[in-house]
């Protein structure tokens, strides 16, 4: 019986438009393929193109796989499967609807991700699948709960006036989705003590039939078999026994070495060195960064006969071409395993990115990871000594960390190494990192390609070297992209106040007064975004580009001028938030930061905050000097040049209240943790 999926269905089913019924009915008259999943989501990428397509795609995967793979199980089965596809039907057409309206998919993307974490997957119960029916019943339940979330999800798209509305509707769903959400939790549970059930009667039914064919044997062995024939047979059977247990026996060993490199992997970084990479990316708009590969430089260092070394500086836009190249070499060099690509990305937000030690243990993880199979064991032992045998978990010695570092790395016929922002480290690290990219460089395989602003003279530090100088004109074509795409990203929303006028003349002065930084354009944006936003007409745009800024220091100047004159509550409460970004030990995430601003001088216990931040309110708080990270959900300043503004600010008087006292502002904060603690 599959009562509840019917009902599910049925009441579904009730919910939809005519068009909607018929849509249904095509996407439900074939079980999907793996096929049908990737061309789902290539739809959901086109249908918000210009937007976080890869990540909103990337959210519904898991969920789509887990039921294209319980309709193809249900598809081999006897019986009726005209259900499953109807699920399948379901999730497609709440997805392809939703899609149209950016907003609301952007959330419920987020909860279909969360959703897809609780969803079993075929290798768990394929085996047990055709025999056990109350796995089958287990698993319609937990995809009746599924349908049921889409009936919510299109309830929500049926809503009228679902854009004006949208917030009160979007909080009545979350509350729903949470009763959902346990409701998945649970049948997700009934099908894992199914799947242990159906594990231990195949498990019982195995044994019975052994015992079963053993005595039946026994009976049917001819009684005129000589005794020493039985006694050979069974020596035979005893050595096969004996081998097959050594077999097993080494493959058990294999086995653990393989899980004991393993997790001696997991302990050698000591930071997640690869959200630097995940933020390049998510940065980088489609079509921009190809012109690199076309400098004569870039194509000189990437050529094995060419430098073996390539120092590249600009003002602005560093880190996404960084992330560019990484993801091109190793698309490039992919097949071949005496290529190594490793990469790093010091991180100004982030003061544990800066360390030396910590930058040599995550390039060291690369080195190791990329031919883990292949570690001696003497070298095993060695990396154990360094990071699990340490009793009290002091950081290894940086000088034996380079060594470890060159004897891997010199292994590779071509060994690239990428660095971006070593001038956001501190004089003493930077020095340690130039002298230990001094001794790669004498590995036949090296090459090393590091990005800085151009004070950090990086010819000094390699020999045989190219300089790659990015100049305003070299990114002008990828502003040009990044504007429209923006406008785009908002034509609908805060910008749709706009006249198509409007919109070219905006595109017009933040692409000629960019110069290639793509922060200025940013900055100014977001300006024109919060206006249109607040005052609900572009009437005031066109003031905006009479001042416009050409400096991005001179923005931030102009950004703190109109938070001080606004209201000065809200100026303080600014300034805490700079002081608890910049102070912080570690990245903090919204509501980490919200807790934070909301303590005050005297408190010694903790009290709810009397207000609310999301990441628009935050940045309009922070005049959009601060920036909320997709990739590991946490808040940091918008560059590392506003964090020496606000170091230097002192002396402007508009802003001055503003400027951080260096100790006496990180001091205050500790006397806010000391007194709460």
């Amino acid at each position: 019986s599959h009562n509840d999926l019917a009902i599910a269905l049925s009441e579904f089913q009730r919910a939809l438009s005519s068009d909607q019924a018929a849509q249904l009915t095509s996407f439900s008259n074939n079980a999907p393929t793996a096929d049908d999943v990737v061309r789902l989501m290539d739809d959901i990428m086109k249908a918000n193109a210009g937007r976080k397509s890869r990540l909103l795609a990337s959210r519904v995967q898991g969920l789509l796989g887990s039921v294209q793979q319980y309709c193809a199980i249900v598809d081999t089965c006897p019986g009726p499967n005209q259900m499953a596809t109807l699920v399948w039907g379901s999730v497609k057409l709440v997805l392809l609807a939703s899609s149209n309206f950016a907003e609301y998919f952007d959330r419920l993307s987020e909860r279909i991700a969360q959703l897809g974490n609780y969803c079993p997957r075929l290798s768990e119960y394929e085996k047990l699948f055709p025999a056990s029916r109350r796995l089958r019943q287990a698993l319609s339940d937990f995809y009746a709960v599924v349908v049921v979330f889409c009936s919510k999800a299109l309830r929500v798209l049926q809503e009228r006036g679902i854009k004006r509305f949208f917030m009160s509707i979007w909080k009545s769903f979350g509350v729903e989705f949470k009763e959902i959400e346990e409701n998945l939790s649970a049948a997700r549970d009934e099908v894992k003590e199914e799947l242990q059930l159906a594990s231990e009667q195949n498990t019982q039914a195995y044994l019975l039939l052994a015992t079963t064919e053993f005595e039946e044997n026994r009976i049917l062995r001819p009684e005129q078999v000589a005794e020493m024939q039985e006694n050979k047979n069974f020596r035979s059977q005893q050595t096969l026994a004996l081998q097959r247990a050594e077999a097993r026996q080494i493959q058990r060993i294999l086995r653990e070495e393989e899980r004991q490199k393993a997790r001696l992997l997991l302990r050698i970084p000591n930071y997640d060195y690869a959200v630097g990479l995940r933020r390049a990316r998510a940065l980088r708009c489609e079509g921009t960064c190809h012109w690199l590969l076309n400098r004569p430089e870039f194509q000189n260092w990437i050529d094995p006969k060419g430098s073996k070394h390539l120092w590249c500086y600009a003002g602005c836009g560093k880190t996404v071409l960084m992330g560019y190249v990484i993801d091109y070499l190793k698309k490039t060099f992919s097949a071949g395993s005496d290529t190594a690509v490793v990469y790093y990305f010091f991180d100004f937000s982030n003061k544990k990115s800066l360390h030396t030690s910590t930058f040599l243990r995550c390039i060291l993880h690369q080195a190791i990871g990329l031919r883990l199979d292949s570690l001696l064991p003497d070298s095993q032992r060695r990396l154990e000594s360094l990071f699990v045998d340490q009793i009290d978990q002091a950081e290894p010695d940086i000088r034996e960390l380079e060594k470890l570092f060159v004897d891997f790395y010199g292994k590779f016929k071509n060994a690239f190494i990428l660095i971006d922002g070593l001038d956001e480290a501190d004089k003493s690290d930077q020095r340690n990192v130039k002298s230990f990219l001094k001794e790669v460089q004498k590995l036949d395989g090296a090459r090393i390609f590091a990005a800085t602003h151009a004070e950090m003279n990086m010819s000094k530090v390699f020999s045989h070297s190219l300089i790659l100088q990015i100049n305003p004109g070299d990114l002008k074509g990828d502003v040009k992209i990044f504007v429209q795409q923006q406008i785009d990203e908002h034509s609908q929303e805060e910008l749709s106040v706009c006249s198509p006028s409007l919109l070219d003349k905006i595109k017009q002065a933040l692409v000629s007064g960019a110069g290639g930084m793509f922060l200025w354009v940013d900055l100014q944006l977001k300006a024109i975004l919060d206006s249109c936003e607040k005052f609900g007409t572009p009437d005031r745009v066109p003031d905006l580009f009479e001042t416009l800024p050409q400096k991005v220091t001179d923005l931030y100047s102009l950004a703190l001028t109109k938070l001080a004159s606004e209201d000065h509550d809200l100026a303080e409460m600014a300034k805490k938030a700079f002081q608890w970004v910049v102070y912080s030990q570690r990245p903090l995430t919204i509501g980490e930061l919200e807790e934070a601003i909301s303590i005050i001088t005297g408190q010694n216990t903790w009290r709810c905050p009397d207000f609310k931040l999301d990441i628009s309110s935050l940045c309009r708080l922070c005049g959009n000097l601060v920036k909320y990270d997709e990739a590991d959900k946490t808040v940091s300043l918008a560059h590392h040049t506003v964090l020496s503004f606000l170091l230097d600010c002192s002396s402007e008087p508009r802003v001055a209240n503003f400027a951080l006292g260096g100790n006496e502002a990180e001091q205050s904060d500790d006397t806010l943790c000391s007194e709460l603690n």
